[in-house]
């Protein structure tokens, strides 16, 4: 006898102009073969041959490939075409790649099971490993991590989010979670108003409202490739927008009914030591006058920062550091 049907899934893919990697990244995930997928793609007014491969593959898999478009084929950017995506998605379940981006044949083997198993789950987070195209781009990564996702095979659902934040033990990214589609009606879409970070943005909201479980550990399930073409690049600004995300975050936590106060809390805290551990690392010239900005905005929001102590001495020595200190290098919250 064969066992119940497959629990639909939908990949959403944004496309801008990836004519040399969007077939290689579709094809990736046609090779999963799992029985019940559909692929959202959105065309996001590419100038590219994108637009026509898109066309040759959704001829050759007219049912599972679909593809949208922006009114007027307007490019207005990937949050808006992830939403787009979402709108037009029918699968129980939803997550996403990019469109340089690799999928792996066993993406779906771990995580659609443990969703099928447990009711009570949002979602599952598994790995993705970096991809680099060549040796200038592994150099120009640096020593940042070459893996995101759980460190622990293991991470309690009601403790993810101080898990993710606090302990470190896991990481969300683009490519590596798979939700249920009901998730996104308790923590909202994609910021349309962000460009840099609506991931990060969003992946907060998801863990903050939402019950995750550790899916495959020993392999990545995604590979997440890094070219000269990548729209973010690794930069000395990254942790600082990190903390306008964790505050922007925070507030709406605080606002949310579907946020427990122990979340809450687990994002207060990062929102401050992140703070206080940007405003260490801001040194003299250029990082000094950084500090300063950085200082001035995070006071004129919350009054709070100027009797912080700690956040104090780091400012204190932003400003009388020596020349020659290094600026805040990347570190993901």
């Amino acid at each position: 006898m064969s066992g119940p049907p497959a629990t639909k899934v939908s990949v959403i893919i944004p496309v801008f102009d990836r004519e040399a990697y969007v077939e290689e990244s579709l094809e990736s995930v046609l090779a999963t073969e799992y029985p019940a997928l559909e692929v959202v793609v959105v065309d996001d007014g590419s100038t590219d041959r994108s637009s026509a491969i898109l066309g040759e593959i959704r001829e050759r898999n007219p049912d599972v490939v679909r593809v949208f478009r922006h009114p007027g084929g307007r490019n207005l950017g990937s949050p808006r075409s992830r939403n787009l995506g979402l709108a037009a998605a029918d699968g129980e379940y939803v997550c996403f790649l990019d469109s340089d981006d690799i999928m792996l044949p066993h993406r779906f083997d771990r995580s659609v099971a443990l969703l099928d198993e447990d009711s009570s789950l949002d979602g599952v987070v598994e790995v993705t490993e970096l991809l680099f195209e060549d040796d200038a781009e592994r150099e120009r990564w640096g020593d940042r991590r070459r893996r995101y996702g759980p460190l622990a095979a293991s991470i309690a659902a009601d403790g993810f989010l101080s898990a993710c934040l606090l302990e470190r033990s896991c990481s969300m990214h683009t490519s590596n979670i798979l939700v249920r589609a009901g998730l996104f009606a308790k923590a909202g879409l994609f910021r349309a108003t962000r460009e840099l970070s609506e991931d990060f943005h969003l992946w907060l909201r998801m863990a903050a409202c939402g019950r995750f479980a550790v899916g495959e550990t020993t392999r990545p399930v995604t590979l997440y490739r890094r070219h000269r073409g990548n729209i973010w690049k690794p930069g000395a600004l990254d942790s600082v927008r990190d903390v306008g995300v964790l505050r922007d975050v925070l507030v709406w936590a605080r606002r949310s009914p579907h946020v427990a106060p122990a979340n809450v809390a687990a994002l207060g805290r990062a929102y401050r030591e992140k703070a206080r551990w940007c405003i260490g690392r801001m040194g003299s010239g250029e990082g000094r006058s950084a500090a300063m900005r950085f200082a001035s905005r995070l006071v004129a929001r919350d009054l709070r920062w100027a009797l912080d102590p700690g956040f104090a001495a780091g400012l204190a020595r932003a400003i009388l550091r020596p020349d020659g200190t290094r600026s805040p290098r990347t570190q993901t919250a």
